[in-house]
């Protein structure tokens, strides 16, 4: 989470959480907290928005390429499997935070394509949407297992685990291969 933090382009998805805790009657102390805590971020935001607007940038993503890469780079082959269980994971899981994430990372990820405008920008920028994005997968994965469970009266619990693990391993294993058994050689 560390590494997170250090890159200016997480202050998107901490400061719409610092919004949403400002704006909860319970908890707007600890949205002002939060918010203190991200000042630092800012500064060093302004001063490098303000380098870069200064000068022409010829590296990074354009917009459609940040639009139409950004999930291969997160999740590679497997990203349309991932992106089905999260949005089975939104739509089956029932509680107020639900709303909170799905606003969060999308506009996490709206203004990661507009941004690529402003300033140089990279899908790996954009890497803390992936993390929502991956627990809503693991909701929609647990949802549809106890679904499963109460209507066959059975714990399939270990066997729905195996069964994604051999499908995603089965889609993966070009890049695997590739990765671990292609001889690398380094100049």
């Amino acid at each position: 989470m560390v590494n997170l933090y250090v890159h200016l382009f997480t202050l998107i998805p901490l400061s719409i959480m610092c919004l949403a805790l400002l704006f909860d009657r319970k908890h707007w102390l600890c949205g002002i907290g939060a918010s203190v805590a991200c000042l630092p971020i800012i500064s060093v935001l302004v001063s490098v928005l303000s380098t870069r607007n200064g000068s022409g940038f010829n590296y990074g993503a354009s917009q459609l390429q940040m639009a139409f890469l950004t999930f291969p780079e997160f999740f590679n082959t497997i990203f349309l499997n991932v992106l089905v269980l999260a949005g089975v994971g939104a739509c089956l899981y029932k509680k107020n935070v639900n709303k909170i994430l799905i606003v969060i990372t999308a506009v996490t990820l709206i203004i990661g394509v507009v941004g690529a405008t402003i300033t140089p920008m990279f899908p790996r920028y954009l890497m803390s949407a992936a993390i929502v994005i991956l627990l809503f997968a693991c909701v929609g994965i647990a949802e549809l297992t106890n679904i499963l469970n109460e209507k066959i009266k059975i714990d399939l619990t270990y066997i729905v685990m195996l069964a994604i693990f051999i499908v995603f391993t089965w889609m993966m294993w070009p890049n695997l291969e590739s990765h671990y058994f292609v001889m690398q050689y380094e100049c």
